[in-house]
């Protein structure tokens, strides 16, 4: 009976999250972006992902890169640290790849997860650091999902989409429910490329491959040219235990 009635709630939360994600979906109203701009050059460097390709680098259950649109340079989450260390596995990697705090200036979070905001310490304390004693963000902008307190860091909620900088915007936040972790509301970036097209980086894509499509359509007429970031399929050799992904 315990283990019924507990199934029923979780049943439960997760139809009412789906509602309120239905809801806000088609709430929102969203219109072709004004003034984003073109970009000559885009680079995309992982500073944290499942895998490495340098024995120097380590990698994680978490996802950070480093995005570089002509001269302005975009922190996209911050991993995960999983073990709490210090200093982080991002910042290793950041020292590594001769990457700079100083380099960065603006940070953007996909969504409020905790391997996205730099570690369960974060998240609890809703807040999000590059590293537990080293929470180096200056007087940036951060571009957030949902609002969190930062010492230095400007932090504004988003969820509409933006023009960051020349090039360079967000989708705005979309909103999805999912199985035992609740409403989630992620944001993807965009980077224009002239001669080329849009390029989405995405965090998890927990807004769904089909309405993040969507999105990027309706904000903008240029064409699609790719993607980098992940969107959670269930593949073989997944990072999660046991093939919890898989199931969920």
């Amino acid at each position: 009976m315990v283990i019924a009635g507990g199934l029923g709630a979780t049943v439960g939360r997760f139809y009412r999250d789906q509602h309120q994600a239905q809801q806000e979906w088609e709430a929102s109203e969203v219109r072709p972006l004004e003034g984003l701009g073109a970009v000559e050059r885009l680079a995309v460097l992982p500073l944290i992902d499942w895998y490495s390709a340098n024995p120097e680098l380590e990698g994680e259950s978490g996802v950070s890169y480093l995005v570089r649109a002509d001269d302005t340079t975009i922190l996209f989450d911050l991993g995960f640290n999983n073990q709490n260390l210090e200093p982080s596995p991002l910042l290793r990697n950041m020292e590594v790849l001769g990457v700079k705090p100083e380099d960065v200036d603006i940070l953007v979070i996909s969504h409020a997860h905790a391997d996205h905001t730099g570690g369960i310490r974060a998240q609890k304390a809703e807040t999000f650091f590059v590293s537990p004693g080293q929470n180096w963000i200056g007087a940036i902008p951060a571009y957030l999902p949902e609002s969190r307190q930062h010492p230095s860091a400007l932090t504004r909620v988003v969820r509409s989409p933006e023009v960051l900088a020349k090039g360079v915007a967000t989708t705005g936040t979309i909103p999805r429910a999912l199985w035992l972790m609740g409403l989630v509301r992620e944001q993807a970036l965009l980077v224009n490329v002239a001669g080329k097209g849009l390029v989405a980086v995405v965090g998890c894509g927990h807004q769904g491959l089909e309405r993040l499509l969507q999105r990027i359509h309706d904000i903008s007429a240029e064409p699609l040219y790719g993607f980098v970031g992940g969107l959670h399929l269930p593949v073989t050799g997944s990072r999660m235990a046991f093939g919890a992904q898989r199931v969920i």
